[in-house]
């Protein structure tokens, strides 16, 4: 053997050593394991097989690998048979230690970078050296490695030339220490290491093959090949041949390994104890695996088959409720049965249990969790009270029969307040799901509950709502102010309660100005009270400019629109007296009774403009659509209206006109919120757009700031946007619930005002 060339220094202790047979390789082991658990285990002969070990247990470096070296060889043949020991929940496989003895077609790499990967020096290797490399092993110095190359030719041929790796000059040296495992040496007998003892097994029985195919190379010893060795002897010089020959003998067997239950296993090995099945099956009984080897492929698939179909197992699934509805939603279990000859799924509550074949529960266990992992969910706000009627059993009971209609597969519970959590198969059914829910929950409010309240009419709408719980008693909720109800019934319990609130009765009045009041008070009591009782209206009186009476909507609205026509058929007239103490007379009693008689004669009403004028302050006073306009002359900051409109600029900077004198009465706070808006906003309010503010000291609950137009002969749309600024006000009045408001003059100029606010 030649003279070696490599720097022993740079070489860990493990590699300059020859593998013995006493010697094991533990993989797995953490980093973080106590080594002397491992000692313990396999000096236990009952847990490992083992016995007692040389030294304590080596780790290579940092690995998660260790070196076990047992005083007996058939302890170590023991531990080795196994393959895989359990230990603390650790799962540790184990062979014989071998990988790191180099031999001829080896080399060390060292002299390397510190920081180089093994992956770095593989693609190095193999593009320079132009070599196949099988196996590299790191050393305990930085820039070291154990390199095992397809061709010791090849390695002497690298080993002659230089290498140099980013900036550093590799140091690469053969080594011609021959292995005493696994390979052929130039003795005439040798062990031949297999993968498994099954493989020895297999092959002696047959042993008509191995035979057949080495004959022209080696002999194989049977009584004397143990474990997994085969023994051969061979002539010198057919070394190549042999390794070739067994390489494609072990390449031609097939092997399958099935893990089987444990709780079945002895029946297994009974079952399969036939001389026949004995060719094929060899079973490992600490591992709990059954390996079938055989020659032909389609026979070790047909016993692996015959296998899988023996087992029966039982499995339960605990599911949750959303689970076990999606997968009914699937037809699941149904089609479980059917699709697997069998297999039988049992269903208590929220448990499922499959019992059939391994394989066929196997493949509909993995089924049904591919379904459940495809579980999606989301949350969704629903009409309030809603949940008082979701859980009831006849609405689940709806909602499910809407969801098989809609073919929507899916689940719900409730979640916080009134919102509810959704779960379905996919993101298309849990769009569905929403959908079918929005429609499903309708709320409506009763705005008139609050006006019967402390009536007689409260106790009707009490008895209604008993009637309506008695006709439909779980499919709504009504409560104080508002009602929800699935749709199936919501139109029928709305058009109930349609109709009794048309059904109610209102004291109410009809604001008429004073020349119209006097002339209806004079000569059309008679009519409008004839009409009030055709149409059983009760209380009919003309009192204080109003017409007062009691009566349903439907018959306020008829009256109203008989006292609008009666006001059509009224025409008046104003007359300018120039004639010489024309004024005087009439206003004299002689010219009274003159004026009575007239007013006879003409069943008319004839007054001085500065009497009927005596009477009220408002320039114009009317009724439309049961709202009162009042047109009149004042001081706005005086007003207890709900809410009063300041006509603002758009920089809400209260200096001038009538903001000035709101800012003054209603105090400085006005000013001050105005300005938190503007800050907010950073930029001008728009032509037409209001805000509000609080009152301040002011006798109304709100001002709303609302900026009008500036006058530019029509040419730029003023009057449209001064109509969008009052809709806008009244749009805010309606949203707060608000009944009156006050509205100045808007866009009609600046005027300085010092105290006192007027407005036309």
């Amino acid at each position: 053997m030649a003279e070696t060339r490599f720097n022993k220094e740079y070489l860990p202790r493990v590699w300059k050593e020859k593998m013995r047979a006493e010697r094991i390789l533990v993989s797995g082991v953490p980093t973080d394991f106590h080594l002397e658990a491992i000692q313990s285990y396999f000096e236990n002969k009952k847990r490992s097989s083992g016995g007692p070990i040389k030294g304590k247990p080596e780790r290579i470096q940092d690995s998660e690998e260790v070196i076990i070296t047992f005083e007996s060889e058939k302890d170590a043949e023991n531990v080795v048979q196994r393959k895989v020991h359990n230990i603390s929940r650790c799962k540790l496989h184990v062979d014989w230690y071998k990988n790191l003895v180099w031999q001829e077609d080896a080399m060390i790499v060292s002299n390397g970078p510190k920081d180089i990967s093994e992956k770095t020096l593989i693609d190095f290797l193999e593009k320079t050296g132009k070599l196949d490399i099988v196996y590299v092993s790191s050393g305990r110095k930085p820039g070291t490695f154990l390199v095992y190359c397809q061709s010791e030719i090849v390695v002497l041929d690298v080993c002659t030339r230089d290498h140099i790796l980013q900036n550093v000059k590799l140091d690469v040296q053969p080594f011609w220490e021959p292995l005493e495992e696994n390979t052929i040496s130039r003795q005439q007998v040798h062990d031949y290491l297999l993968p498994s003892q099954f493989h020895l097994t297999f092959l002696q029985k047959h042993k008509i093959i191995v035979n057949d195919q080495l004959k022209k190379w080696a002999e194989v010893i049977w009584k004397d090949s143990k474990f997994n060795k085969l023994k051969l002897k061979y002539s010198e010089g057919n070394l190549k041949q042999i390794e070739q020959c067994l390489k494609e003998l072990l390449n031609s067997i097939t092997i399958e390994t099935i893990d089987v239950p444990t709780d079945m296993f002895e029946d297994i090995v009974r079952t399969f104890n036939s001389e026949a099945d004995q060719r094929y099956f060899y079973f490992d009984n600490r591992n709990f695996q059954a390996h079938i080897l055989g020659f032909n492929k389609s026979n070790v698939i047909k016993m692996k088959n015959r296998l899988l179909d023996t087992f029966r197992r039982k499995c339960e699934f605990n599911l949750n409720i959303h689970e076990r509805r999606i997968l009914s939603g699937h037809r699941f279990f149904e089609q479980a049965e059917r699709q697997f000859e069998g297999l039988q799924v049992r269903i208590h509550g929220n448990k499922v249990v499959f019992e059939g074949q391994y394989s066929k529960v196997a493949n509909c266990q993995n089924s049904m969790y591919k379904i459940l992992q495809s579980m999606v969910k989301s949350e969704l706000c629903l009409p309030l009270n809603t949940g008082m009627i979701i859980n009831k059993k006849p609405v689940k009971e709806y909602l499910d029969g809407k969801l098989r209609n809609k073919k929507c597969i899916g689940s719900w519970e409730m979640g916080d307040g009134d919102s509810v959590i959704l779960y379905a198969s996919d993101k298309t059914h849990l769009s569905l799901l929403e959908e079918i829910m929005k429609q499903t929950f309708v709320a409506n409010t009763l705005n008139f509950i609050d006006k019967i309240k402390d009536t007689p009419n409260y106790g009707k709408w009490l008895t209604l709502v008993k009637s309506v719980k008695a006709e439909f008693p779980d499919f709504h909720f009504i409560g104080e102010n508002s009602i929800v109800a699935v749709d199936a019934v919501v139109n029928d319990i709305k058009n109930k309660i349609d109709n009794f609130e048309q059904s109610l009765t209102y004291e109410s009045y009809i604001s008429i100005n004073l020349a119209h009041f006097l002339f209806l008070k004079e000569f059309k009591d008679q009519e409008i009270n004839d009409f009030g009782a055709k149409n059983k209206i009760k209380n009919v009186c003309l009192k204080d400019n109003k017409l007062h009476l009691e009566g349903t909507q439907n018959q306020i609205r008829k009256m109203e629109t008989f006292i609008e026509n009666l006001r059509k058929d009224t025409s008046s007239k104003e007359v300018k007296l120039e004639m010489f103490r024309f004024r005087e007379f009439l206003q004299s009693e002689e010219g009274n009774t003159f004026l009575c008689e007239m007013q006879k004669k003409s069943e008319s009403i004839i007054s001085l403009n500065s009497d009927l004028g005596s009477e009220t302050d408002g320039i114009l006073n009317f009724v439309y659509k049961n709202c009162e306009i009042v047109l009149k002359e004042g001081d706005i900051t005086t007003l207890d209206t709900d809410a009063i409109v300041n006509a603002a600029n758009g920089k809400l900077d209260h200096k001038g006109g009538i903001a000035a004198a709101i800012v003054q009465k209603g105090g400085f706070e006005i000013q001050i919120e105005s300005n938190k808006i503007m800050n907010r906003r950073r930029s001008e309010l728009k032509t037409g757009e209001v805000v509000s503010t609080k009152a301040g000291k002011l006798k109304c609950k709100t001002i709303i700031h609302a900026v009008g137009p500036v006058w530019n002969n029509g040419r730029t749309h003023e009057i449209f946007y001064l109509s969008r600024a009052v809709q806008n006000c009244l749009a805010f009045l309606e949203e707060k619930s608000y009944t009156s408001i006050a509205i100045p003059a808007i866009s009609t100029g600046t005027l300085v005002a010092e105290s006192d606010v007027k407005f036309n």
